[in-house]
This record gives C-alpha cells, structure tokens and sequence, in this order.
C-alpha cells in the first residue's frame, strides 16, 4: 500500500498501550506494510527521535510520516485541538479510528490514581511506567472529592472528539470501544478494520485471540475509600452517571 499513516486517537487511562499495539500486531499479520517506533505517542517531542529543537507538531509528524512509511502511532484529543494540526491532516488523509474508553467513572478512577491522589509517586519511583506497574497503585484508594470533576472533564473531552471525528474521518461514525477491544472481541476489531480500509480475516482474528482470558473489571468498591461510597453513588446518580458504577 502506499504511504499512508495509521493513527489511532485514544487517550491517557483509556488502555491505549494494549490497543494499538494489538490492532498494530493484527494488521501486520494480516500482510500489510505497516510499521511503527518504540514509543506511539510521536506527538510528544520527548518520545520522538525526529524532533529537532523548534519544531511544532506539524513539522514533527511531516517529518515522521515522511521517514516512516505506514506507521501506526497514537495522537490524543488534546493535541487535535490544534488548527493547523487538523488542516494537516486533512491534506495528508491518514488513515483514523477514534477509540474511546465508556466508562468515564474507570477513566476518573485512573486519572486520580496516577496524577492527582499519590503526589508522593514520582518521588518513590524511578519513572512514571513503574508507578503504573507497582503494588502500591494497584492498592491506592481513591476519595470521592474529585471524582465528579474528573467525570465531567473528561464528558467534555468526549463531545470533543466526536466534533473533531466528525471533521477528519467520514468512515466512522461510533466511536470504537476500549473495553470490547480488551475483551478480545473481534467484531470490535473487524470495524476497526473496516474504518481504517483494511479487510478483515476473521481467521486470523480468531487464531490470535485463540485461548487468551480477558481479566474480570474491577469492582468501583475495591478501588474508592470506604467511607465515601455512600455519599459519591448518591451523587453518580444526581449527575445521570450511575450507570457507570459496577
């Protein structure tokens, strides 16, 4: 095939690691050139190797598309807020799917884990990557205060990015789900291949997916302070997002 990005737009707590890296794996193995960096979220000037001092985005992924035929990269709601990064991308016709994560209360719960209620995390740990692997994240437990905040923030990033996929991709008019990708369902999968222009193999679909075990969700109870559960379920419901406590 020619010369034509993949770009994925998923955001921060929205399983985007797994994601691109299996529908990356998935299109590989179903024959196209494709190809991709260590890092996917190449919009970042720390985690691409092509930055020259003075760059602005457009420039860096001109750059970028321009030494990586095919590549399969990540791009977030936040940066294509950018004009000038729409009209880019606009001219160049990338190939796009728009993934989202459903459960806003999972994305707030995450959010506050790793940037809002353990401030002490970049002290206690080398990295942020280890942080996010570590004992004691899995173990923290969030309070109540800003949980609605978050949820709302992240409501309005969601009407967001439907404007900007409504702009930048005819072929995709629902957003795709993070949780159905991470259960391995491959229909999800299939249209995420439809909307990117790629045909799909189900055979091959299957026999990746073949005798993996998507893991149990978590119970909202396990992960919030026990003494604030009462009082954030009354206030879910007030705000209609109760229908995202499990």
């Amino acid at each position: 095939m020619k010369n034509c990005p993949i770009i994925l737009v998923n955001d921060g707590c929205s399983m985007s690691s797994f994601t691109i890296s299996t529908i990356y794996d998935l299109i590989k193995k179903h024959g196209y050139d494709i190809n991709k960096l260590d890092k996917t979220e190449l919009y970042n000037p720390d985690k691409n190797p092509y930055y020259v001092n003075g760059m602005n985005i457009v420039d860096l992924l001109k750059k970028t598309f321009d030494e990586v035929p095919n590549i399969c990269m990540k791009l977030s709601t936040k940066v294509l807020r950018d004009e000038k990064l729409i009209s880019f991308l606009k001219q160049e016709n990338p190939r796009m799917c728009f993934i989202d994560r459903e459960n806003l209360l999972d994305i707030a719960v995450c959010t506050l884990k790793d940037f809002i209620t353990p401030p002490q995390s970049k002290k206690s740990f080398d990295n942020f990557g280890k942080w996010r692997n570590s004992a004691k994240r899995l173990k923290t437990r969030v309070g109540s205060s800003l949980i609605l905040k978050t949820m709302k923030e992240f409501e309005e990033v969601r009407f967001q990015k439907r404007r900007i996929m409504k702009c930048l991709n005819d072929n995709q008019k629902k957003f795709i789900s993070a949780e159905k990708l991470c259960s391995f369902d491959v229909n999800e999968f299939a249209r995420v291949f439809e909307i990117l222009g790629f045909r799909v193999d189900y055979s091959i679909l299957n026999e990746y997916f073949s005798g993996m075990e998507a893991h149990e969700p978590y119970k909202h109870k396990d992960v919030i302070r026990k003494e604030d559960i009462g009082e954030l379920k009354e206030n879910l419901k007030k705000h209609n997002f109760l229908k995202y406590w499990r």
